[in-house]
């Protein structure tokens, strides 16, 4: 054992910064050499879950009787390439500098970003070169010299982040089976029934394609009802008003589960009790409210404003990591808190000082942000492993960035701005007319004091909803009559399709989507599917995989399913397309991470889960719902089969299938594959 000090960096950028911070290094091409430190980045993943064929040769071949696969302890193996299946050059290299620095260190620092992933990446290296040396943990909030300095003086003992290690262990252990076991399944299923290709069955995609195909079904199957909405117009000897009718307890009948009214019997009955009929105000109630301004951003909020402005998901994240890592101008992107701490909230005049020197000429933000003012969002009671996204003191030119970089700065920067402006004020009031058994209400909101809305507008409901008009100063008690009255009908409308926005936050809310009634009486309202710092991607996977596509339709971009989309959602089984497994394994998973559940008993339950699904691949249920290649359009998933046995394949053109040639033996149950199957 040595006395210098190893610190293992997650990606190259954060290890050049670190050793810049802490002195003059030496580049070494691998890593960076100090006096007393080493700093050597991993890059991502070096390493990898072994494949079924790494635990026992027999599982070259794909057969239905070797299911499920499910490994008493899980093997890494050092991370290969995609194509070849060879090993990486690059992983070896950096797993033998690290081995042969640790023959040197005293010490090892897990600089992973600070994260789940970002700690199992240093943690299963630590794991896979057997280290034994105390380790620390580096958890940086800010990719900056300052923010490094600081990380460095408060390092942790890394054995504190256990429970987050473990959670992602289990969370890759978890793709793993579900992805392996019901991949070889339905692949074994899918060339039965004449196919050719592999047929890929994944944890988190496959209920996000169930999402956007189960919407349009909905779309298709909807039928439009007739409601009826009743209004009034209130005169008083004050002025007159318009308002609605206000449903009372004792009408039960005639409803939906909207609460619209769909009787029309019922409605015409209420008009002909209320028209030109004599009543009295029942309630008159006004107040100044006052409004914070908008909690500073997550990582999911920023990305859906960003989409307002053009913005995908992942290109927002994209860009967010480059404000944060390239550019030193943010703070760490991949977050779901939406709060900050105390200490950030007493730097800001120093934060402001900085901003309008980065935007100079471009500064048009409206108002004057004032540093002594505390809004809500500086709370460090509400505070997670991270904190929300924020800009920091570094002064960078903004005319330094992309266009698209500009934007997602500014963005975030107006939403930092307007913690330091005053509160929104307006005038709410509120008027209830009693009418012979029925009340009628008017709600009025007239705009005071702009405050935080001087730089972030009122949205368009707000500025021309013909409700919040001014109502009139009558007071309660007083007496006034209804004419006229009357039953507007309208119809209901079919829920709207998923967009960039929307999909992120039906993945974000999972938990409200559950149907299974046992899962969703142990969920909590915090599981869904994947994270923030992984929901992007999974919606580029699912575009990329062709399953559905982004089309605009009557000027909104919108996704519609592929027909490919469809066609996998009826071969797969609708406990995998269901948000219901993904959101308990996510819910799990946090209490891994929190220590209130063993790792085993996580097992326990997939394993149960697993096996009961493949009860319905080798029982034949999963083949017989799958199509036969006459059913589908040529174009969807490649060619026929020849009906030679051990011809070559063709790959299939839909993707659905593997991107690899190799030869798969037509309507077997026996499938030979060397390729990973993810």
């Amino acid at each position: 054992m040595g006395n210098r000090i190893l610190i293992i960096a997650e990606k190259k950028q954060l290890a050049i910064d670190i050793a810049n911070t802490l002195g003059k290094p030496i580049d070494h091409g691998s890593f960076f050499e100090l006096p007393n430190y080493d700093v050597v980045p991993a890059q991502g993943h070096l390493l990898s879950q072994a494949q079924a064929e790494d635990y026992d040769p027999k599982y070259k071949k794909w057969r239905l009787e070797d299911l499920p696969i499910n490994p008493p302890v899980f093997k890494m193996v050092i991370k290969r390439d995609k194509q070849t299946g060879e090993t990486n050059r690059y992983a070896k290299n950096q797993l033998t500098v690290m081995k042969r620095l640790m023959a040197n260190a005293s010490q090892v620092i897990n600089a992973g970003d600070p994260d789940r992933e970002g700690q199992i990446i240093v943690d299963e290296i630590l794991t896979f070169l057997g280290c034994k040396l105390p380790t620390k943990r580096l958890w940086l909030h800010k990719q900056t010299t300052e923010g490094i300095r600081d990380g460095m003086a408060n390092l942790k003992d890394n054995r504190q982040y256990e429970g987050l290690s473990k959670a992602a262990k289990c969370r890759a252990e978890a793709d793993w089976l579900v992805g392996i076991n019901n991949t070889r399944g339905y692949t074994v299923a899918w060339q039965s029934r004449g196919h050719e290709g592999v047929f890929n069955v994944g944890r988190v995609k496959t209920p996000v394609i169930g999402l956007v195909v189960q919407r349009e079904i909905d779309i298709e199957n909807f039928k439009p009802q007739t409601y009826f909405v009743i209004k009034a117009t209130i005169k008083t000897l004050k002025g007159n008003f318009d308002a609605k009718w206000i449903r009372g307890e004792r009408h039960k009948e005639g409803f939906d589960s909207e609460g619209r009214l769909l009787d029309g019997k019922i409605a015409q009955s209420i008009v002909d009790n209320t028209i030109m009929q004599m009543g009295i105000i029942e309630e008159a109630k006004r107040e100044r409210v006052k409004v914070s301004p908008p909690l500073l951003f997550s990582l999911g909020d920023l990305q859906k404003l960003a989409y307002g402005f053009g913005l995908s998901p992942d290109r927002t994240l994209e860009i967010a990591q480059s404000l944060y890592d390239t550019h030193k101008l943010t703070s760490y992107p991949r977050t779901s808190c939406a709060y900050a701490p105390e200490s950030e909230w007493k730097r800001a005049s120093t934060v402001i000082s900085a901003l309008k020197e980065n935007f100079g000429d471009q500064w048009d933000f409206a108002g004057r942000p004032e540093a002594s003012i505390k809004s809500p969002a500086w709370n460090d009671k509400k505070l997670g492993a991270h904190y929300a996204i924020i800009p920091l003191e570094t002064r960078r030119p903004v005319a330094n960035l992309s266009k698209d970089e500009q934007l997602v700065y500014r963005l975030i920067v107006r939403q930092y701005i307007a913690q330091f402006h005053p509160d929104y004020e307006y005038d709410a009031t509120k008027l209830v007319a009693l009418v012979n058994g029925e009340r009628f209400g008017a709600y009025g909101q007239v705009p005071g004091a702009l405050g935080w809305h001087q730089i972030i507008p009122l949205s368009k409901a707000n500025k021309d909803d013909s409700a919040n008009a001014p109502l009139p100063s009558v007071n309660k008690g007083e007496q006034c009559r209804s004419n006229p009255v009357v039953a507007e009908t309208a119809k209901t409308k079919p829920p709207p399709r998923y967009n960039g926005g929307t999909l992120l936050d039906a993945m974000e809310e999972a938990w409200k989507l559950v149907s299974d009634p046992k899962i969703k009486a142990t969920i909590k309202q915090v599981e869904g599917i994947g994270t923030d710092a992984t929901r992007s991607n999974i919606i580029k996977e699912c575009l990329d995989g062709g399953f559905f596509v982004e089309t605009k339709i009557d000027r909104s971009n919108v996704y519609i399913p592929t027909q490919k989309g469809r066609i996998y959602m009826k071969a797969v089984d609708p406990d995998l397309t269901k948000v219901d497994l993904t959101a308990y394994v996510e819910g799990q998973l946090e209490q891994i991470k929190d220590g209130k559940l063993e790792v085993s008993k996580f097992r326990e339950l997939l394993e149960r889960f697993m096996n009961r699904i493949l009860v319905k691949v080798k029982d034949g249920t999963v083949a017989a719902s799958m199509p036969s290649p006459d059913q589908v359009p040529p174009d969807t998933f490649g060619k026929k089969k020849t009906g030679k046995a051990g011809s070559k394949l063709a790959r299939s053109r839909s993707g659905l299938g593997s991107k690899t040639p190799e030869a798969r033996k037509a309507g077997s149950q026996t499938v030979t594959a060397s390729r990973r199957i993810t």
